[in-house]
């Protein structure tokens, strides 16, 4: 069993089923577009990276891009901690922060003082982010975890397989047709 965590989940499906063999899975993670965390965000979602990740599925529709690609779900979970606590927290504080995911922005180097907005707004969410960082994260683990356990966590881990061959006829003549 493998972890797949990728950008593009359609050329990620593709590539998991080339390597599949019957009787093996995989492991794929996504963001799961009926998240709690996803509603309270809107399009300040943490999990929202786009334009490199455009996909963003519900349970639902992961089964659905899942079979378009001849795989099958034969699990789908919803973590309870991961990366979806942490999405659960930006979100929340991208509610007081001029730039959406200013903390993690930060950190990976995506920004600073000269590549934001202009440095009042840059300082004035590093304050925020330092304040609340805290105080957020106290809310936000256990309403992740409520959350996950209504079944609308923030990530979506899904085992994956090779369905295995229908040994149904594709003409059924019993019926005299």
């Amino acid at each position: 069993t493998a972890l797949l965590v990728a950008a593009d989940y359609t050329g990620a499906a593709e590539s998991v089923r080339r390597g599949l063999r019957p009787g093996q899975r995989a492991k794929m993670r996504f963001p799961n577009r009926a998240a709690l965390q996803a509603g309270i965000g809107g399009d300040r979602w943490a999990a929202l990276e786009l334009p490199t990740q455009r996909l963003h599925p519900t349970p639902r529709s992961l089964r659905l891009l899942l079979e378009r690609h001849g795989l099958v779900a034969t699990r789908v979970t919803q973590p309870p901690f991961g990366r979806n606590v942490v999405w659960m927290w930006q979100t929340l504080l991208n509610g007081f922060t001029f730039h959406t995911n200013f903390a993690r922005d930060v950190i990976r180097g995506r920004l600073r003082p000269k590549t934001a907005r202009n440095p009042a707004t840059f300082a004035v969410d590093a304050l925020v982010s330092i304040l609340a960082a805290v105080p957020i994260a106290l809310i936000a683990v256990p309403l992740e975890l409520g959350a996950v356990a209504a079944r609308r966590g923030g990530e979506l881990e899904a085992s994956v397989a090779i369905p295995e061959a229908s040994t149904a006829p594709l003409y059924d003549r019993s019926h005299g047709s």
